[in-house]
């Protein structure tokens, strides 16, 4: 039975005055709480589930207490059950129940909060067609309208579920509603969105009990408005009690009003269900009700804090609204300063940094700070003047000095320091360090390709990484060259280098394939320096070989427009768990992949919370062209990762199915630890058992159909925050571009291009040819227009006999033509490929 009695409840519900209203004894509602349990946590795992079964709770209460209502139902009454969304309609719609609310919160990116409500509705005919029975679109356009001034948040308006879907064509392909709870109810319906639970301060706002009682007014009196009905007297107050200087909500903080008082939440009262850091959440979120005058005083005390006492006018026909902004009595401390106290060796001469825990004023402490020996700088003020930091021009080497800020320094607001934080003012700081001399030039520390190494792609990014920041001014042009060791050719490639915590990588991207089977020498150039004029002494010359293997490539997203429209905020998905707010993804334009002449890239800004028990951030990709590309376990996945050397793991997530409308499953790739900083790229061989994973799935590719479900970070003991970058993601499958069985010792008197064999062929088919003299070999397809359509060999060779291997896979069938040139020679043959 969907229908949840009164009795069951035991909330103090006053906020109205009047008698019962009457009006509603002809209708009734059914009120669907979205989700089940804890689906769907916010940004500090309160759950978007919990929350709107709340706000239905109290929505039920208030119409059954305030109106005459026929009946009020719920989808579900508790955090245990599970509903799914076909059982939510269709016990509607066994009901026969007037109305069908459902209660959402959205999710977005932590700067996302706002208001939408969605009706039943598409485009027919150049129109928007509402879905009948009508009604949903009056009913959320009164409701959008209450419901953010009730939130205090801005909305993105009232659509119709297609439109703001799909967009508004003259036709949509589905003439019906887009969302399942509108789609297949039989009554009037609509689906409201009350914030987003990926904002940081409204997921802390959720948590608190009384602040759904704002949003279930918000419906309550929409339905009144909807109906034409009055809105009884209403007797709240309520609002956010925060620190003046720098805006952070004020836990345990008292409102009192006559003879009642509220105290705001705290760490003991409720946020150590959701946090391990007892500073970490707070919402300073009141609600006082039942107050029939037209003015009250308000007193508000919180400890630390100099309390305020205000009168205001009440409102009667919605909430009172009164925010406190409180003024700290607690003086001035300072909570770090670099370098510390005793350190030795610092090497980091750029200045001297000290942080208070109050925005400070700026002349009082500039005159109260001194350095010995004196250092000439500049004074510069961060973080809204609570952190200053001075700026040295020329600290000595092998040095000891000492910094003195006297207890003269002042805040913003006229409090003396109290540098060690004892409570009593008048103590000044003073802390001593040791400057160190780094006589070390920079030393190559991890490089790709190793030194030697074969089989390297055709297509590489190179990277050689030194363990310090290298003085971009030491850095001449063509740092980096690569050569051919057959021939001694230089190979055309652009060399970009990137200082990443504290270390500088030289990435080098060649503009056109290397030969295959090939050795290469890498030549890096001496004189490079650090800050310290320490520079390197010689070149470094690496040879490594190319493989044989050809790709034959197939873009899932190159990230150059419009993937911030599929690829989801990390906070969005259900999944993350561990970070911290600053966790976003954004759009790059300046750290680019030159292989694939990149014009965008998809940024990623990580922080993990430590206190966390378990870390993931999950980038859910959506939608779009992405993600309908689907593929076998026959390919390789790949994507290019500039990485920042934080050891944080990358791992690639699929969904797996039998059909492309019955994805069944997850798999995941093994974790990829992020060691490297600059261009690197990241490989899956789906024919690899070893490289499948383990999450949600079993381990195993076993299905016929898979696609990109997300990447996917996690912390181990890794750094606690980074930033990287994707691009190009891909799927590649390979071929041999020779299959050379040479025999140099036979050498052949003529030079000889042999019909290929087997003629015709599907798809693979050898040719032989003979070279009595060593020289560059040229051997290309054409078609039968005569446009070349591949490159066979473009390398030097010796004498000898060759043999290579065309697959024709990708071409259709046909005739095609063979040539072969070499010391200014030319040869052709014909081939057929069949299909």
């Amino acid at each position: 039975m969907f229908k949840k009695l009164l009795l069951t409840f035991s909330f103090a519900l006053s906020g109205i005055l009047n008698a019962q209203v009457t009006g509603l004894s002809d209708w009734t509602v059914f009120v669907d709480p979205g989700h089940s349990q804890t689906e769907n946590t916010g940004i500090y795992n309160y759950s978007e589930a919990h929350k709107v079964l709340r706000i239905a709770w109290y929505l039920q209460e208030l119409l059954e207490t305030k109106t005459d209502i026929s009946a009020v139902y719920l989808s579900r009454t508790n955090d245990e059950e599970i509903v799914s969304l076909s059982q939510r309609t269709a016990a509607a719609n066994s009901i026969n129940t007037t109305w069908y609310h459902s209660i959402h919160s959205d999710a977005s990116s932590p700067t996302a909060n706002s208001t939408l409500l969605l009706h039943g509705g598409w485009r027919q005919n150049g129109a928007t067609v509402e879905k009948s029975p009508k009604g949903g679109k009056r009913m959320s356009d009164i409701m959008v309208d209450l419901y953010s001034r009730a939130m205090r948040i801005s909305t993105r308006g009232n659509y119709a579920d297609r439109t703001f879907y799909q967009g508004f064509p003259d036709n949509h392909a589905n003439l019906y509603p887009y969302l399942h709870v509108n789609r297949e109810s039989n009554m009037t319906s609509e689906l409201s969105e009350g914030g987003h639970h990926t904002n940081p301060a409204q997921n802390q706002l959720n948590m608190n009990d009384d602040w759904k009682k704002i949003e279930a007014y918000a419906i309550f009196w929409t339905f009144l408005k909807y109906h034409g009905l009055p809105r009884p007297q209403v007797d709240v107050v309520a609002g956010i009690v925060s620190n003046l200087e720098n805006g952070k909500p004020i836990n345990g903080a008292t409102i009192s009003i006559n003879d009642t008082s509220y105290i705001t939440d705290t760490y003991a009262s409720l946020f150590h269900k959701y946090s391990t850091d007892p500073e970490q959440l707070a919402n300073g979120f009141y609600y006082l009700d039942g107050f029939d005058q037209d003015s009250l005083e308000i007193t508000v005390s919180a400890e630390g804090y100099l309390s305020q006492t205000q009168t205001i006018a009440m409102v009667d026909s919605f909430f009172t609204f009164k925010d406190f902004e409180m003024i700290s009595n607690v003086p001035p401390y300072i909570t770090v300063n670099f370098p510390a106290e005793g350190d030795t060796n610092v090497l980091d001469f750029s200045g001297i940094r000290i942080s208070f825990s109050r925005p400070m004023n700026r002349d009082s402490v500039e005159a109260a700070f001194s350095i010995e020996p004196g250092v000439d700088g500049t004074f510069k003020w961060i973080e809204d003047d609570y952190t200053l930091f001075y700026q040295t021009e020329n600290m000595l080497t092998n040095t000891e000095y000492v910094v003195v800020l006297d207890s003269s320094a002042e805040d913003k607001y006229g409090n003396t320091l109290d540098a060690n934080g004892d409570g009593i003012t008048g103590d000044g700081l003073i802390f001593s360090f040791k400057t160190g001399k780094d006589e070390n030039p920079p030393v190559l520390q991890s490089q790709y390709p190793g030194y030697n190494k074969k089989d390297i792609e055709l297509l590489p990014v190179l990277s050689y990484e030194y363990n310090e920041v290298i003085d971009s001014l030491s850095i001449l042009d063509d740092p980096i060259t690569l050569t051919n060791d057959s021939n001694s050719s230089m190979v055309n490639g652009t060399t970009l280098f990137y200082s990443v915590n504290n270390k500088t990588v030289f990435n080098y991207f060649p503009l056109e394939k290397l030969e295959p089977l090939t050795r290469y020498l890498i030549n890096i150039q001496s004189g490079f320096e650090d800050v310290f004029g320490n520079a390197t002494a010689s070149e470094l010359i690496f040879p490594f070989t190319t493989g044989n293997e050809d790709w034959d490539i197939t873009s899932i997203d190159n990230f150059d427009a419009g993937f911030t429209s599929y690829w989801w905020q990390p906070s969005q998905s259900g999944s993350t768990t561990g970070i911290k707010e600053s966790t976003k993804l954004f759009v790059e334009d300046s750290i680019l992949n030159r292989l694939t002449e990149s014009t965008q890239t998809m940024g990623m800004d990580y922080e993990w919370d430590l206190g966390s028990s378990s870390w993931l951030l999950r980038e859910y990709l959506s939608g779009g062209p992405a993600r309908s590309k689907t593929f076998d376990k026959s390919y390789k996945l790949q994507v290019y990762i500039f990485g920042d050397g934080s050891n944080t793991k990358f791992r690639f997530a699929l969904d797996e199915g039998t059909s492309t409308s019955n994805w069944t499953g997850h798999e995941v790739s093994v974790w990829f630890p992020i060691d490297w900083i600059g261009w690197r790229l990241v490989e899956w061989d789906l024919s690899d058992p070893d490289m499948v994973g383990s999450w949600l799935g079993n381990g195993k590719l076993d299905k016929s159909k898979y696609r990109i479900d997300s990447f996917q970070l996690t912390y181990d003991s890794s750094s606690e925050k980074g930033t990287v970058y994707f691009d190009d993601l891909r799927l590649v499958k390979t071929s041999p571009v020779l299959s050379l069985e040479n025999n140099p010792n036979e050498i052949p008197k003529n030079y000889i291009l042999n019909q290929n064999y087997p003629n015709p062929f599907n798809p693979t088919t050898k040719i032989n040819y003979e070279i009595p003299k060593a020289g560059k070999v040229f051997i290309d397809v054409f078609n039968s227009l005569g446009q070349r359509v591949e490159v066979l060999v473009e390398s030097y060779q010796p004498a000898g006999k060759h043999t290579l291997v065309f697959n024709g896979s990708k071409y259709s069938a046909g005739t095609y033509t063979i040539r072969m040139r070499i010391n200014n020679k030319s040869f052709v043959k014909k081939m057929t490929l069949l299909k």
